[in-house]
C-alpha cells in the first residue's frame, strides 16, 4: 500500500467525520426513535393506525350483515325455523368481534400517544424546535424529525438547498442550451419528504390559507401544488 493511498484515505475520514454535525443527548435519543423498528415508527401516525381499524369494522359489519339476510331468506323459504336463526346469530358472536376490535384500538392509541409525548417532550428541548413550530403545517412529528436532520443548519447553504435535498425540487436535464424541467427525484429521505407532503395537505385544507396558497391550489393540479407547498415549508424552516 503506497504512502498516497494511505493519505488520500485518511484525508477521505477525516471530512466524512468532520461534516457530520454534533448531536445533544436528546436529538440522539430522539433519532434513535425516530430509526426504531418499522412497526414502532409507523405507530405515530395514529389517523393510519385507526383507519385500519374502522375498516376491519367496516368489513365485520358486512359479514354481520350477508348473515343476517342469508338467515332471513332461509326462514322465509321455510327451511329454517327460528329455534336455528337464533342458534345461527349465536354463532356469529358479533358483539365479541366489536369488543375485540375496540380493545386493540384503544391498546394502540394509548401506545401510540405514549411514544408521541415522549418524542415531543425529547424535541422540544433541542434549540430549534420552537422555530420550526411557526411554520404552518409543521407538528411535532415533522418537528422531531428536523431537529435530527437540522441539528447543524449551516450544512445547508440555503433553503432551497435543503428543498432540493428533501427531494422537493424537480430535477433539470438538456443539452445544447436547452433545459428540460423533469420530475422530482426519487433518491431523497422519502420519510421527512412524506411527513412535509401530508403537513401541506394540512395547509391545504386550513381555514387561514394565505394567497398564494389559493393561487396555487386554483392553477395547478392537486399532486404538483401539494409538492409545492411542501417546498415552501421546507424553504421556510
Amino acid at each position: 500500500m503506497s504512502f498516497a493511498f494511505t493519505a488520500a484515505k485518511f484525508l477521505a475520514l477525516l471530512r466524512h467525520y468532520s461534516s457530520r454535525p454534533y448531536l445533544t443527548p436528546a436529538q440522539k435519543t430522539v433519532r434513535s426513535l425516530l430509526s426504531a423498528k418499522p412497526e414502532k415508527t409507523f405507530e405515530i401516525n395514529e389517523a393510519t393506525e385507526i383507519a385500519s381499524y374502522k375498516l376491519l369494522h367496516r368489513r365485520v359489519c358486512r359479514i354481520h350483515g350477508c348473515y343476517t339476510n342469508f338467515l332471513k331468506h332461509y326462514e322465509e323459504c321455510g327451511l329454517l325455523d327460528v329455534h336455528h336463526r337464533e342458534n345461527g346469530y349465536r354463532y356469529f358472536n358479533f358483539d365479541q368481534c366489536s369488543r375485540i376490535l375496540e380493545y386493540m384500538r384503544l391498546r394502540n392509541y394509548d401506545r401510540i400517544k405514549t411514544l408521541q409525548r415522549k418524542i415531543s417532550r425529547l424535541a422540544n428541548q433541542t434549540r430549534n424546535a420552537k422555530h420550526f413550530l411557526t411554520v404552518p403545517g409543521v407538528g411535532d412529528t415533522i418537528m422531531a424529525y428536523m431537529c435530527v436532520l437540522l441539528a447543524d443548519p449551516t450544512q445547508f447553504s440555503s433553503g432551497r438547498q435543503f428543498a432540493a435535498y428533501l427531494g422537493l425540487v424537480p430535477m433539470h436535464t438538456g443539452s445544447g442550451g436547452k433545459t428540460v424541467t423533469t420530475k422530482i427525484p426519487g433518491r431523497c429521505d422519502k420519510a421527512l419528504r412524506a411527513l412535509l407532503v401530508q403537513g401541506a395537505h394540512a395547509v391545504a385544507r386550513s381555514t387561514c390559507r394565505t394567497d398564494w396558497v389559493r393561487t396555487i391550489l386554483a392553477k395547478k393540479p392537486k399532486k404538483v401544488a401539494m409538492v409545492a407547498i411542501a417546498n415552501r415549508m421546507a424553504r421556510q424552516c
